[in-house]
């Protein structure tokens, strides 16, 4: 049997576009992922299908495995010849028990490969508008766990060198000894007023950071009740966050957005809410049903003999490539010209090595009597194709996929809410309102919407709500979020 392989793969601090790019490759081919409670869930979409996910999360006092058990875990996969993907919050050799796991592999003789992620000591700060180096202020750090600074125990923690010999100090796992960790910094000549700051959850959308000193953070901490995860930032360093906190200050931070999308979800719309700093979660409004094969080769047959090939979504682009393969046809068989009607299909059959243009009113008006249209539609397409008969063209559609309404995803949608899961909606395209007006089975469901926040795509999005009763209240325009008006939704 062919030998296994370990892959020790720090997740990074929470925010899942920090992962790095070996890591996510790691992700991608691995057979089997064990996660912790630190490492975005959302990192596991990147699985292949049929990859085993074990979760192994670990709280104080409350272990889902035993560090002994993650080890024997690993080790046994690998010997049945998988691929093993060890997704670890932050860095694996930071805090994170890499180094035993790697030493566990060694003994058992299976290769493993260390992939190094962001560590929560650097990136929560960072994301707090703390740096914690700065030539006005500091000059060193160090990283030291709080977890060993309960009550009298001071091994490893030289608490003398450490409140005068270094400027700033990042403890991790502290919350729970931070009288202890407080004491004893003012007890070896740490000043009272050192400024301090807790982040919890760094680079999240759940991120919380507060901030005193030495003589009132204890104090401030038990108000709050302020719990871990969390990293402690002791230093002046502190100081500059008041005028280089960025992160919270986006539009969304802290929302809990729920996307409602009809057949492919839109990563340019979803890409801009996380830029925003927006907590998304997603629901699929149409159930999409793919054509038997035999169907779904007639459009790359009739696309030989097309003038235009005009696609209309990411799950068409998908399907025409793999009835070529099917075919064993090349592209270059195919000397029509090729369309789409978003910038985000141009861009996946740009991907895929085609020149394709938005297929606008300027292309259509060019289009000549007899010409042959291949068009690949989806709501909306029966008249867009009636347009192009008008012309004196000839037609021939298809549809890459069957869809569904789901009414199942707009009851989950409803319990999101109810449940407080989500404190803002974001239809992504005239389709999801229509998808969803049609799956809550009348307009009036609607007025269920009326304790949460409504944020739309698009002009064209908002139109349509407001057609069926439900006013936005807000509208992406460019990088910004606007309070909805009705002349925003003429001209966003």
């Amino acid at each position: 049997m062919e030998k296994g392989r370990v892959y020790l793969v720090g997740a990074g601090p929470g925010d899942p576009k920090l992962i790095t790019l070996r890591g996510r490759e790691a992700i991608e081919k691995a057979d089997v992922i064990v996660y912790d409670r630190l490492a975005s869930p959302k990192l596991l979409k990147y699985a292949r299908e049929g990859a085993e996910f074990i979760y192994c999360g670990k709280q104080s006092s409350n272990h889902t495995l035993r560090q002994e058990e993650i080890n024997q875990l690993i080790i046994g996969r690998a010997r049945e010849g998988k691929k093993v993907v060890r997704l670890k919050g932050g860095d694996p050799f930071v805090f994170g028990r890499g180094g035993e796991e790697a030493e566990e592999c060694v003994d058992a003789g299976i290769p493993f490969e260390v992939i190094p992620g962001i560590t929560s000591g650097i990136a929560a700060p960072a994301y707090a508008g703390i740096p914690i180096t700065h030539r006005d202020f500091t000059s060193s750090f160090i990283v030291i766990t709080g977890h060993k600074c309960r009550g009298n125990e001071e091994i490893d923690i030289n608490w003398a060198n450490l409140a005068k010999a270094v400027d700033t100090i990042l403890l991790y796992m502290g919350v729970s000894n931070l009288p202890d960790i407080v004491r004893n910094l003012i007890a070896h000549g740490k000043a009272g007023e050192t400024p301090v700051a807790l982040v919890r959850w760094g680079t999240c959308s759940e991120q919380k950071t507060l901030t005193g000193t030495l003589d009132n953070i204890v104090e401030k901490v038990q108000q709050a009740r302020f719990r871990s995860p969390a990293i402690i930032i002791v230093g002046e360093v502190v100081k500059l966050r008041e005028k280089l906190n960025w992160h919270e200050q986006k539009p969304l931070f802290g929302r809990k957005v729920g996307i409602l999308h009809t057949t492919e979800p839109s990563s340019v719309f979803i890409d801009k809410l996380d830029e925003l700093a927006a907590d998304t979660t997603e629901f699929s409004l149409v159930a999409t049903n793919t054509p038997s094969n035999e169907r779904n080769l007639s459009p790359v047959l009739e696309a030989e003999t097309a003038d235009h090939i005009v696609f209309s979504t990411l799950h068409g682009v998908r399907e025409f490539f793999r009835s070529l393969r099917d075919l064993k046809k090349d592209i270059r068989s195919i000397s029509g010209s090729f369309y789409a009607r978003t910038e985000e299909v141009a861009e996946r059959l740009r991907e895929c090595g085609l020149q394709a243009e938005l297929f606008s009113g300027k292309i259509v008006h060019k289009i000549q009597g007899g010409q042959r249209v291949l068009l690949e539609h989806k709501h909306g397409g029966k008249e867009f194709a009636s347009g192009l008969t008008a012309k004196g063209a000839v037609v021939n559609e298809w549809a890459a996929a069957r869809e569904e309404v789901s009414g199942s995803a707009v009851d989950d949608v409803f319990e999101a809410v109810k449940n407080k899961t989500i404190d803002m909606l974001a239809f992504s395209s005239a389709e999801a309102v229509e998808a969803f007006i049609l799956a809550s089975g009348s307009k009036e469901k609607g007025v269920r919407l009326a304790s949460i926040d409504i944020l739309c795509a698009d002009g064209e999005t908002a139109a349509t709500l407001v057609n069926f009763s439900i006013k936005p209240d807000y509208i992406l325009q460019g990088e910004s979020v606007m309070e909805y008006t009705s002349q925003l939704s003429i001209t966003a």
